[in-house]
């Protein structure tokens, strides 16, 4: 898959663990550091360290930009025929 000027993001399950899924979704809803620490009943650098994971694995440069390729890529999960 070719996401912003032509550089290549890997689109299998493997490039995000479960748990930094689960941060990329609450992420992706707005919440902040603080709320996802709450919610998933760990410490705030814990979220902090899954972010710059993800950033990382993601070549995103802020939490825009890594919500724009997670939701990409879990896109690209989806069979079809769960599209329509």
């Amino acid at each position: 898959l070719s996401l912003d000027g032509g550089k290549k993001v890997a689109t299998n399950n493997l490039i995000l663990t479960a748990r930094q899924k689960e941060i990329m979704r609450a992420v992706a809803k707005g919440n902040t550091d603080a709320q996802i620490a709450c919610d998933l009943c760990i410490s705030i650098w814990t979220v902090r360290s899954h972010l710059a994971d993800i950033f990382s694995h993601l070549d995103a440069k802020n939490r825009a930009h890594a919500v724009a390729r997670f939701l990409v890529l879990e896109l690209c999960q989806v069979p079809l025929y769960d599209l329509f």
